[in-house]
């Protein structure tokens, strides 16, 4: 199972700017960032791939400065938190993951928050849940889930985490949004529906269910049921007609 747990060190400083980072797949789908290290030299490679997915990402004059903003950028890059004009996107793939992670102290707006991600398998449906750090009370958080098709909710002040249902889309879409403004997610939320004309029940896989796989396993069961029966039938009285022409 992938299990990523990270905690920001300091969390009640003043956070980080990142603006523009992270753009791209999230570090945490990509099998050949989490190689073992058995020495050294792949200590060194191990750093230089990071480094460089990081500056793909858009993050690479954060990577480039200080520990903190590398830290920054490791955090958003784990489950793809991609920054825009209305706020943070976190485009993590349920289909690419399998456990959960936590990410705590993740800078937006000057508020520091804390986000857990879980997904069951083989349904790939789960949770995300959201909280911000209790020194950020008086700072207003908003947040909503996939497309946004869910009512915007504030982050409570007191630490308490919000959940938002994870459900697997075709195509893949951001699995939350949050935003220091609820007209940042309402416009969103009209450029998705308007514009993109999504919806999530559209977007939403449907696998089969059980009952109708029960219901076709019992009509093929019945006729063949039926279809030996018409043949046992057809046999047996072709039998007894030569029987009787015979007498």
């Amino acid at each position: 199972k992938q299990v990523v747990s990270t905690q920001s060190t300091g969390s009640t400083a003043t956070p980080a700017k990142a603006e523009g980072c992270f753009k791209g797949s999230p570090t945490s789908h990509s099998p050949v960032l989490w190689t073992p290290i058995k020495s050294l030299d792949s200590a060194y490679a191990f750093l230089s791939t990071w480094r460089a997915e990081m500056s793909n990402g858009g993050c690479g004059d954060f990577t480039a400065s200080t520990r903190l903003l590398f830290h920054q950028a490791l955090l958003r890059s784990f489950t793809g938190i991609m920054e825009t004009v209305h706020g943070l996107e976190l485009a993590l793939n349920p289909h690419s993951m399998e456990g959960y992670i936590d990410l705590w102290g993740i800078e937006y707006e000057e508020i520091l928050i804390n986000i857990s991600v879980a997904v069951n398998t083989p349904s790939h449906t789960g949770y995300v849940k959201v909280s911000k750090n209790v020194a950020y009370k008086d700072a207003p958080l908003y947040a909503c889930d996939q497309i946004c098709s869910s009512e915007i909710t504030s982050v409570p002040n007191n630490g308490l985490t919000i959940t938002f249902p994870i459900k697997p889309t075709n195509p893949s879409t951001p699995i939350l949004y949050i935003a220091s403004q609820t007209q940042q997610l309402v416009e969103l939320r009209h450029i998705i529906e308007e514009h993109h004309g999504l919806d999530l029940h559209s977007l939403e896989e449907h696998p089969i269910s059980a009952l109708f796989i029960i219901v076709i396993a019992v009509v093929i069961v019945v006729f063949h049921a039926l279809l030996f029966h018409m043949i046992y039938k057809e046999f047996c009285s072709g039998d007894r007609g030569y029987n009787k022409s015979a007498r």
